[in-house]
């Protein structure tokens, strides 16, 4: 039912578009800097990497989806943060990560997208506890680890309220992510699968809009936020079932 494999849209729309959009975002970064153009490189080869080679296997194919997604993040946080600039080696371009905010939500996105990449690979197929067990710490670390570490001490006024919003975005998280892991637990993934893809990969706006208002950048939040309905009806749009024709249905 969706367009490629159901013929609605033909590989070689889908190679223009894809091609199109790579080209798009490598012009992009090349106009922002060295250092948003350097992530951006390393981006689409991980798409690359990901539709040539390691879709083939769940947790490769999982982990690069993940690896891409914090990419998306990192690329996103050096075009807009002119102190990031390119490091004098590897060992100080990784320090420089490791306390930088963005990099951490990058983190968390990089835990949360595999996770759900992997349970999105059991549509077909019925996952084991063990393998369910792998894909819940994955996809409930983030939500959990952006509260506790971004939660201000001693927070005030504005502060306050942003802060306890962006935890109520962590909680509803969490809660959705707890509703689809006992849908696969008790219906399993074959089941339950397309819905836990489709519902955890709107999860993902959640889990940026709770980490932006927990570092009081709420306008970045509210834009995070208003592009949810395009993105629905674009969705809805593209990827929707054909609806049956008359005499079609059944």
């Amino acid at each position: 039912d969706r367009p490629l494999p159901s013929g609605r849209m033909s590989t070689m729309t889908g190679a223009l578009i894809g091609t199109g959009l790579l080209l798009t975002a490598a012009l992009a970064a090349f106009l922002l800097g060295p250092v948003p153009c350097a992530f951006m490189a390393a981006l689409c080869l991980g798409v690359l990497g990901y539709d040539g080679l390691t879709k083939r296997w769940k947790i490769p194919g999982a982990l690069t989806m993940g690896t891409c997604r914090a990419l998306n993040i990192l690329f996103a946080g050096a075009a807009v943060a002119p102190h990031w600039t390119p490091p004098e080696s590897l060992l100080e371009g990784l320090e420089f990560l490791a306390r930088e905010p963005t990099a951490i939500l990058a983190s968390e996105s990089f835990l949360y997208v595999s996770g759900l990449t992997l349970l999105s690979c059991y549509e077909d197929e019925e996952a084991s506890g063990l393998m369910l067990g792998v894909v819940a710490l994955a996809l409930l670390a983030p939500p959990v680890g952006v509260s506790v570490r971004l939660f201000p001490s001693s927070p005030e006024g504005l502060g306050m309220a942003l802060a306890a919003a962006g935890v109520v975005c962590e909680l509803l998280l969490m809660g959705l992510v707890l509703t689809r892991l006992r849908a696969a637990w008790r219906d399993g993934t074959m089941a339950s699968g397309h819905a836990s893809t489709r519902q955890l990969i709107r999860g993902t706006v959640l889990l940026a809009c709770g980490g932006l208002l927990l570092r009081g950048l709420w306008p970045w939040a509210l834009a995070c936020a208003a592009l949810v309905p395009p993105y629905i009806l674009g969705a809805k749009a593209v990827f929707s079932p054909p609806t049956p024709a008359d005499g079609e249905a059944g």
